[in-house]
């Protein structure tokens, strides 16, 4: 209020010291929102660091507003391929559901500042990050729906089919519907009989392939119930006998020796008959200690 513009900064350079996330976010908000408002791009330099400072300090989940900021002061007084260069950080720095808005708006800019071949190679990229910055499989089929109708607006219908043919393998006919409508308005419109059945085959082979999965899902489930249940009850049993189930498992295991000792003992049908070979074995061994 009195114009000590560099006090106020002081004081908040030392409440960025002092907290942390969540409670410095807005702290950290203000700051640059009076920095930026203040100076502009008189001391542009100065405001890139405090906002890698902040970026630094700021977990995945809160970065998303600091790093459109960010961009947005470099379109305003920066060079544009900076601006390019903080949303690409921003897409592999967000998390996996954020990553889709980012991308809308990367993509918005790259058209806007440097034409259609940036944003193919934005789209391209998207669509081949690899974990952990890949996009979600529904948004990844959006991604590649949208690339492929760029394409076609183009007239490049190569491209688009080839980009419905890399999506496939993420669109299980059962559920993303509305991606297999899609490539079927496409075909219909500029394919012809052969790429028709093609896709149709491709639609099979993908359908076969999540039913497969499906079912695998369905007995490693069943194998893993079975498992428990087994557990359950042998802890349930041990409980009834009064025992932890570590007892139970070493009772069954005596039960077991003593039944294998009882098969290899010579067998009798007269109750308390010992035979004379034992008998004679036992005279024999304490004749010899003699």
């Amino acid at each position: 209020e009195h114009k000590f513009w560099e006090d106020s900064f002081q004081v908040y350079e030392r409440g960025v010291a002092l907290f942390k996330y969540p409670h410095v976010r807005d702290i950290w908000v203000a700051y640059l929102k009076h920095f930026v408002e203040r100076y502009g791009g008189k001391k542009l330099e100065r405001a890139r660091d405090l906002f890698e400072h902040a970026l630094s300090m700021a977990p995945a989940e809160e970065a998303k507003p600091l790093y459109l900021e960010f961009a947005l002061l470099e379109e305003r007084h920066g060079l544009a391929k900076h601006a390019m260069e903080v949303y690409e950080r921003a897409v592999k720095a967000v998390p996996k559901t954020q990553r889709l808005a980012i991308l809308d708006l990367y993509l918005a800019k790259a058209s806007e500042f440097f034409g259609i071949g940036k944003v193919r190679e934005i789209y391209e990229s998207a669509i081949e990050m690899e974990p952990p910055y890949d996009l979600a499989d529904v948004d990844c089929r959006q991604m590649c729906m949208r690339y492929a109708e760029l394409e076609r607006k183009l007239g490049e219908i190569d491209r688009a089919r080839a980009i419905f043919v890399h999506a496939s393998s993420l669109a299980n006919p059962g559920s993303a519907w509305e991606f297999w409508d899609a490539w079927k308005s496409f075909e219909v419109r500029h394919g012809n009989e052969d790429t028709f059945r093609e896709m149709l085959r491709i639609k099979r082979s993908v359908a076969a392939s999540y039913s497969h999965m499906q079912i695998q899902s369905v007995v490693d489930a069943a194998r893993l119930s079975d498992s428990l249940t087994a557990r359950a009850a042998q802890a349930s049993a041990a409980n009834l006998l009064g025992r932890d189930p570590m007892s139970a498992l070493e009772a069954a295991a005596g039960d077991e020796e003593e039944r294998s000792a009882a098969a290899r003992a010579p067998s009798t049908a007269l109750k308390g008959f010992v035979s004379a070979g034992v008998i004679q074995q036992g005279n024999t061994e304490q004749q010899r200690q003699l």
